[in-house]
């Protein structure tokens, strides 16, 4: 049972019952708990004495203020018939069902204006805030961890960026060419899986389409990769996307201890081309490669 909505009003900032009389709540709320003196009773509301016994005078208007707020948080919080309070309508208790889903209810209710609060949040975002607070407070880890499932489902627009094209990249030649957000043809990653997977910038990345076979089977014609483009010096053995002389090769680099650098094709029909150290000047490193992917 809940108490009539139409009888409550806000004044002044504070919820007020329009038709209440302050001697006979309070007098009710002694005989349901058992206590006869105004102070005992003024602690049980959460107020000080001296706070209650003012609001029981009514100020310079003289008309005593009923602390409503607190009169219905003590009655949820001893199963008391909120109606039976404020107007007199038995039972004056709540059955253990009844308290319990009015319990519940206010929890809800509360989950709920917590989630609003929050800017931003799509339905299904409100939704899981919702389910969460409502598991911790049954202290169901079942629940919460069905909520929190769910978090893995949820992807907004602004969860992804999109990577810039290299045009033209070649896995065996090809003409270098500029880097150029290409609209359609580029691919969208999501931030999370950058920065924690890859440990990477999504600032620093280029994608490459891979063409010719060189490096069949890790790579084939087709498939593309992502480019660490921050690292644009050899600075360990790996596979690179450079430019040499005008072509562009995404090759597997290996540096020897004379400085000299062999551009090594995984593809066995492919020699091997070494650059000597006194040749790098003509090798320009455009990125590591650090992803590649393709289609099935």
């Amino acid at each position: 049972m809940d108490i009539n909505s139409e009888n409550l009003i806000l004044q002044g900032g504070e919820v007020k019952h329009k038709n209440a009389n302050f001697e006979e709540v309070m007098g009710r709320l002694k005989q349901a708990l058992g206590v006869s003196q105004d102070k005992v009773l003024a602690l049980k509301l959460g107020m000080k004495p001296s706070t209650f016994a003012e609001r029981k005078r009514g100020g310079k208007a003289g008309v005593p203020s009923i602390p409503t707020d607190r009169v219905l948080e003590l009655a949820k919080l001893e199963s008391l018939n909120p109606a039976w309070v404020f107007d007199g309508k038995e039972p004056m208790r709540m059955g253990e069902a009844e308290a319990e889903f009015e319990r519940k209810l206010s929890v809800i209710r509360h989950a709920t204006e917590l989630a609003q609060r929050v800017p931003g949040l799509s339905e299904e975002e409100r939704s899981i805030v919702q389910e969460v607070i409502i598991g911790v407070d049954a202290c169901s880890e079942v629940q919460v961890r069905s909520a929190l499932s769910r978090c893995m489902g949820v992807a907004r627009m602004s969860d992804f960026f999109t990577v810039k094209n290299y045009e033209n990249g070649d896995g065996a030649t090809g003409v270098v060419g500029n880097v150029n957000d290409r609209g359609a043809e580029s691919v969208a990653f999501n931030f999370h899986w950058i920065q924690t997977s890859l440990g990477l910038s999504p600032d620093d990345l280029i994608l490459m389409d891979v063409r010719g076979d060189s490096m069949s089977p890790t790579m084939n014609c087709g498939d593309c990769v992502l480019l660490d483009a921050k690292i644009n010096k050899l600075i360990s053995e790996g596979v690179y996307a450079v430019s040499v002389g005008g072509a562009v090769l995404i090759k597997r680099i290996r540096i020897k201890n004379s400085g000299t650098v062999v551009a090594m094709a995984d593809n066995p029909k492919y020699g091997d081309e070494v650059i000597a150290q006194d040749e790098l000047e003509r090798l320009k490193v455009i990125g590591r490669v650090v992803w590649h992917g393709r289609k099935l």
